[in-house]
Parts: C-alpha cells; structure tokens; sequence
C-alpha cells in the first residue's frame, strides 16, 4: 500500500490532473447518473479552503520576516509581474464572457446579496476588514485582513533573532507537506466535475 501511494504521489501533479480530467469525461459519459462520487470534489475544495488562509498568512510573514536587503529587486519584479498577470487575466475573462455569453442561475444566498451602493461603502467594507481581528479572519477566509496582518507582524519580526527567524522559514519550508492532502485530490476533483450536477443555465 505504502508503495501504491508513493508511486502515485511521485507522478506530476500535472499528468494526474490530465489523467482525472480523462477519467472524468469517461465517467460523464458512461455513468452520468453517477453523481454521489462528486463528494470527491467536496472534500477537496473543503480541505483547499481550510489550509489556503494559513498558507497565506505563514509565507507571506516568513517572507518578509527573512526578506534581505537584496531581494528589493526581486520583489519589484514579482510584483509587477503579478499585477499585470491579474489584469491580463480580467481583460481576458471580459472579452471571453462577451464572446461566449453564459447565463447563470444564483442560488437564493447569491441572488438576495445586494451589491455596494456606493464608493463609501465599499471603502468602508474594506477599512473594516484590513482592521479586522486576525484569528476571525484566518476563520471566515478574509485575506484583506490575513494580508495586512501578515506584512505587519512580518515587518516587526524583521528585527527578531535568528532562532525566532528560522524557526518562521522552517515552517515556510514545509508547507508543501499542509497541502500535499489537498493536492492529492485534485485529480479526483477534476474526475467528478463531470459527474457534479449544476442548476440549469437557461
């Protein structure tokens, strides 16, 4: 068993992804009445949405607590990078939805929320989540205040002492092992997406 697991833990996680994805439309299309294996797919965007807000919070203050001096370059560029990566990405999702229109029908939750009225209250929203306390924000997943938190407690550490500083870079060096349960069922997610049913488009 242990060997099965570590030959499947040692394939690409890539090369899974495609594997699940083939699985999947096999499945959609031999057994479309299949749908309980798409709790597969629950477990998986559960486990990703209770390890993501510590993953943030962790690398990002590890990061900034052991940043030098020379990495400055190196930020201005991922930075950069980042943000016109975010842009690239909209302008394409807005030609994409406008080129192929899709209709979505909302749950009750998502159709009674009502959008901000106003540029006040959206500053306001966002004033009270930067200031929001940060054990309720690792909680309800609010990464405006899992951020600000991050890069303040990242900048005070900054003059720690290096066992205090290893002690953070251990902890970022080892998160790939919080999210390797998670990634491990990334292939089965992508296998009953085929098999998860949806509300009707039209």
């Amino acid at each position: 068993m242990k060997n099965l697991w570590n030959k499947w833990t040692g394939i690409a996680l890539v090369k899974r992804i495609v594997v699940g994805l083939i699985l999947g439309a096999i499945l959609g299309v031999a057994a479309p009445d299949a749908t309980s294996i798409a709790i597969l797919g629950d477990v998986f965007v559960g486990a990703l949405k209770a390890i993501a807000p510590l993953l943030v919070f962790f690398l990002v203050l590890s990061s900034l607590c052991n940043a030098g001096k020379s990495h400055g370059g190196v930020i201005k560029t991922v930075v950069a990078l980042y943000m016109f990566s975010t842009v690239l990405a909209a302008v394409i999702a807005v030609f994409a939805s406008m080129i192929f229109p899709v209709q979505l029908t909302l749950t009750n939750a998502a159709a009674d929320a009502s959008a901000p009225q106003g540029i006040v209250e959206v500053l306001s929203n966002l004033l009270l989540n930067i200031v929001a306390n940060p054990v309720s924000s690792l909680v309800n997943a609010n990464y405006v205040g899992i951020l600000t938190w991050a890069i303040l407690l990242g900048l005070a550490l900054r003059t720690a002492n290096d066992t205090t500083k290893k002690s953070l870079l251990t902890l970022q060096m080892e998160h790939p092992w919080w999210s390797a349960g998670s990634s491990t069922w990334h292939p089965s997610e992508s296998s009953v997406w085929y098999l998860t049913p949806y509300p009707p488009t039209d």
